[in-house]
């Protein structure tokens, strides 16, 4: 019996012409900031359709290595491939196969810790690693008024510590999950101020200890301590920007911020705001304030002042 033969898929020409970009630009040929040839000059070098090279140009930009400028100064500007267009296309993977926030919480409370242990590790972390993180914590406490800017600023201390980590592999897979979590949380701080429920500044410093203590760790090349302490951290602050009961919630890419479907006169499905329990309502921290800024426990321990999971 003759074997049976087997269907391949051919690539499209389109497919072809964008393969063939995107190999230019993630060489460093078409360096980042740089415009792509002109429509007419792509098709005398590719002798293809008009609808061919706008659909390969269609599959770049969505990958997020191009920016399609419309216009009389249009073209097409390159941009470099970043953790957070990969983001979003691994979280479309993951909303699809029903990936849910706890899933995607232990992976953080694992890779992120691990990121900092070897950033602990690195020579000149303090020029290097310590000091930038800490003009960042200056910035958020600058911003202690203002609930979800202190979110975001608090979210980035969390991805760039993540950047600091010598493995450059391990910062591009956390930066993805990074990315998604900052989706998530800020989303959750948005919806929690248009509540009028963001929690009071006092819950907020706590936040700025947490990340204090595990810079002092890094400083000091303590990196067992350092992971230790940022994963303690780290699942501290899922527990509230993940309140009980939402574990098992699928990831969700696209979050709109319900402040800007209210101008467009459109109502939220989803609640303007999630309650507080009632010890955090009432000025009484009762867990560590996440980053995302909800509340604080307090005990004493060599390695805390007064937060803890």
């Amino acid at each position: 019996m003759a074997p049976r033969s087997r269907k391949t898929s051919l690539p499209s020409v389109a497919d072809i012409v964008a393969s063939t970009l995107r190999a230019r630009i993630l060489s460093g040929e078409i360096p980042e900031g740089s415009s792509l040839p002109k429509l007419d000059d792509l098709m005398a070098e590719f002798p293809v359709s008009r609808p061919s090279i706008r659909h390969a140009m269609r599959i770049l930009e969505t990958e997020g290595l191009i920016e399609v400028r419309r216009g009389n100064v249009g073209g097409s500007v390159v941009r470099s491939a970043r953790p957070d267009a990969a983001a979003r296309m691994l979280g479309m993977v993951m909303q699809t196969r029903g990936v849910n926030l706890a899933d995607l919480a232990v992976s953080l409370q694992y890779l992120e810790p691990l990121c900092v242990r070897l950033a602990a590790g690195t020579g000149d972390r303090s020029r290097k690693v310590v000091q930038p993180l800490r003009q960042l914590t200056d910035q958020a406490e600058a911003a202690l008024e203002d609930g979800p800017t202190f979110t975001r600023l608090a979210r980035r201390f969390h991805d760039e510590i993540v950047n600091m980590c010598p493995v450059r592999s391990l910062v591009v897979l956390v930066g993805v999950f990074e990315a998604l979590w900052d989706a998530h949380e800020e989303s959750w701080a948005d919806r929690i101020d248009a509540g009028g429920l963001y929690p009071e500044v006092s819950l907020r410093k706590a936040v700025l200890r947490a990340h204090a203590q595990i810079l002092e760790a890094v400083e000091a090349g303590d990196a067992e301590r350092a992971e230790r302490l940022s994963q303690e951290h780290i699942k501290a602050s899922q527990v509230y920007s993940m309140p009980k009961g939402t574990e098992a919630s699928a990831l969700v890419i696209d979050h709109v911020d319900p402040r800007l479907l209210a101008l467009l006169g459109i109502t939220a499905a989803a609640p303007a705001s999630e309650p507080l329990p009632a010890a955090t309502r009432h000025g009484q921290p009762s867990a560590q304030a996440p980053c995302s800024n909800t509340r604080a426990q307090w005990r004493n321990s060599d390695d805390d002042e007064n937060t803890t999971d």
